[in-house]
C-alpha cells in the first residue's frame, strides 16, 4: 500500500515538473516547501527514533523467542507458535514461499 502511494507521488511529481504551465519559480517554491517540511531531521529526534525502533525490535524478538520458537511465527490470536501446515501442503496462507 505504502509502495503504491509512493509511486503515485513520484508520478505526480514528474508530471508537475514536466508541465509547461508551471513556471520555474513555482517549481523551486514547491521543493522549498518539501524541504522545509521533510528535509530536516534533528539529531535528538533521530536518536529518539533509533532507540524506539530498537525497543520495538527487541519487544517483537523477545516475545517470538518466549512464545513461538522454534516454530516459524507467532500466532497473535492465541499467542502461540505457528509452523507449516503439514496436513494440508496446499494451504498457501500458512505454507508460503519463505521456507515453509
Amino acid at each position: 500500500m505504502m509502495y503504491k502511494l509512493f509511486l503515485h507521488l513520484v508520478l505526480l511529481l514528474c508530471i508537475y515538473i514536466s508541465s509547461p504551465n508551471v513556471s520555474a519559480n513555482m517549481k523551486v517554491n514547491f521543493f522549498d516547501i518539501l524541504n522545509s517540511k521533510y528535509g530536516s531531521f534533528p539529531e535528538s529526534l533521530r536518536k529518539e527514533m533509533k532507540e524506539e525502533s530498537k525497543n520495538m525490535f527487541y519487544f517483537a524478538y523477545d516475545n517470538y523467542m518466549k512464545y513461538a520458537f522454534p516454530l516459524d511465527e507467532l500466532n497473535p490470536v492465541n499467542c502461540s507458535g505457528r509452523g507449516p501446515d503439514y496436513d494440508n501442503p496446499s494451504n498457501i496462507n500458512i505454507n508460503d514461499v519463505l521456507g515453509n
